[in-house]
C-alpha cells in the first residue's frame, strides 16, 4: 500500500531496482500522476522529454516509496 507521495507530488529518482542502463534516471525530476494500490505504486512523468521518452519505450514508469525522494 502506498505511503509515502500523493498525486502531484514532485519527486527524483534516487534508487533502481534493475539495469545498468537505467542508471541515467537517477536524480530525474518529474511529478506523480497517480497512485494505485499495486506493488509499484507510483507512476511519474518527468519534467526532462529526453528521461521521459526513456522511461516510456523502456516500460518504467512506475515505482516504488524508496525509490522516490520529495523536491
Amino acid at each position: 500500500m502506498p505511503r509515502g507521495f500523493k498525486k502531484y507530488d514532485f519527486v527524483k529518482v534516487v534508487m533502481l531496482a534493475d539495469a545498468k542502463e537505467q542508471a541515467r534516471l537517477i536524480e530525474a525530476e518529474g511529478m506523480i500522476a497517480d497512485v494505485t494500490e499495486s506493488e509499484y505504486p507510483y507512476e511519474v512523468f518527468f519534467f526532462d522529454r529526453n528521461f521521459q521518452r526513456f522511461s516510456l519505450e523502456n516500460g518504467i514508469y512506475c515505482w516504488k516509496d524508496y525509490q522516490l525522494e520529495a523536491i
